[in-house]
């Protein structure tokens, strides 16, 4: 009996260090095509805008977005007792879509988050003209690092049908993307 407890006393084979191996977790990595020049030109853009020292006239904001799923509970969780754990049935709801608009001035640490129903051109346009107006009210230009998302373009801050930013009073000027 003594000799089958130290036998799984190592929770697996002998000589084997624990965490040594971790099949569940696995890394990704973008590698970049071999005679592609574009590629290479825009990334030695963005590593030359992180190089650059701070300067809160032009901060360096980095931007994303997300979409996100909303769900529901099906069921109450059963509420936690003395000796056990709060229980959650794993069925939902699904209550739709948000998007999550995400800033970051990594010099700084401030951080912007905003959430919208969708994600079109006019609300990535509003986003924008919030980081003019609100968040960078006295930067002479913000620059944005980010993505090729297509709605991520100075051109979405344009509207062609009614010939103005969008109804937002946010000029290109402002704003220089990488």
């Amino acid at each position: 009996m003594g000799d089958r407890g130290e036998d799984f006393a190592n929770d697996g084979a002998k000589g084997f260090k624990k965490n040594e191996f971790k099949p569940h977790l696995s890394e990704y990595w973008k590698i970049p095509p071999h005679h592609d020049a574009e590629f290479v030109t825009c990334m030695e853009d963005v590593l030359d805008v992180y190089q650059r020292p701070y300067d809160p006239s032009y901060p360096v904001v980095c931007m994303d977005e997300s979409p996100k799923q909303l769900i529901g509970e099906v069921r109450e969780p059963l509420p936690t007792k003395p000796g056990s754990i709060e229980k959650v049935d794993d069925e939902y709801v699904r209550l739709g879509v948000a998007e999550l608009f995400l800033a970051v001035e990594p010099l700084t640490g401030k951080m912007i988050a905003e959430v919208e129903s969708k994600r079109a051109k006019k609300d990535w346009a509003q986003f924008i003209r919030d980081l003019v107006d609100v968040h960078y009210p006295t930067a002479k230009k913000i620059v944005l690092v980010m993505d090729n998302l297509n709605t991520h373009k100075l051109s979405s801050l344009y509207c062609r049908r009614i010939r103005s930013w969008n109804n937002i009073p946010c000029s290109a000027e402002q704003v220089t993307i990488f």
